[in-house]
């Protein structure tokens, strides 16, 4: 998986850090800062109120019909004949998607102030790991990465992702499936921790590979910011969570 080696692997990641390895399908970043408010250890390193974490979830759990501009985008759909539907069908999602994250964004920054706000992101650095460098336009500038190190971590990651796709397969089907007839549900457990296990070890191989091809000062960069990790405790036998679920 190596594409070079540079100065970054000094800096490995830290076992306690925000990182979040088993997500499946993995969140768009919107989401993801959703799923970093719903946990405990980020709403104590954001210091949110018992107001502000209440706001959230009412913003997160906010229907489509009751954001600006998708009511008439969904009408204007569902007018269509069922075959121009099926034709039109991913462009409608991708542009209620593209409207839904605008308008979730935007409750960030009137629910937020601009200190939470900023530490947010560096912990969605650190949720998303290294990969975050390209994942980011905004991270990519900010490190000064070069044509050859952008194109050498993507190749990382998609030969990451070719070796992840059985496991991640397997791991989906266990959860959807929770047993097979010739496997109780002991074993079917057991068999997802292993599972979790690996794609882990796939992950953290595939973060250093990305953490050798920067140079030292990119390295320190990119370390800075992430800012003081902090260590969240994610639901690994959840890949289909969900922040801010109402009970």
């Amino acid at each position: 998986m190596l594409c070079g080696l540079g100065a970054g692997c000094e800096g490995l990641l830290h076992s306690q850090s925000a990182r979040h390895y088993v997500e499946f399908p993995e969140s768009d970043l919107t989401t993801s800062k959703y799923l970093l408010l719903d946990r405990t250890e980020a709403q104590r390193e954001l210091g949110l109120t018992k107001s502000q974490v209440f706001a959230l979830s009412e913003a997160f759990n906010t229907s489509f019909t009751e954001m600006p501009g998708l009511d008439e985008i969904t009408a204007r759909y569902k007018a269509l004949p069922d075959a121009e539907k099926r034709q039109t069908r991913d462009q409608f999602l991708e542009k209620r998607h593209i409207i839904s994250s605008q308008w979730l964004e935007s409750r960030l920054v009137n629910i937020l102030n601009d200190q939470q706000r900023n530490r947010l992101d560096s912990l969605l650095l650190q949720m998303k790991g290294p990969r975050a460098v390209v994942l980011i336009p905004s991270v990519n500038g900010k490190l000064g990465l070069t044509p050859d190190q952008t194109g050498c971590i993507q190749k990382i990651i998609s030969q990451s992702g070719d070796e992840l796709s059985p496991f991640v397969r397997r791991y989906g089907h266990n959860v959807l499936q929770r047993s097979r007839s010739s496997q109780t549900a002991e074993e079917a457990l057991k068999e997802q921790d292993a599972l979790v296990v690996i794609i882990k070890e796939i992950l953290k191989a595939q973060d250093e590979a990305i953490l050798s091809e920067l140079t030292k000062p990119q390295s320190d960069q990119w370390h800075s910011l992430q800012g003081r990790l902090v260590a969240i405790s994610w639901p690994d036998q959840n890949c289909f969570y969900v922040p801010f679920q109402k009970r």
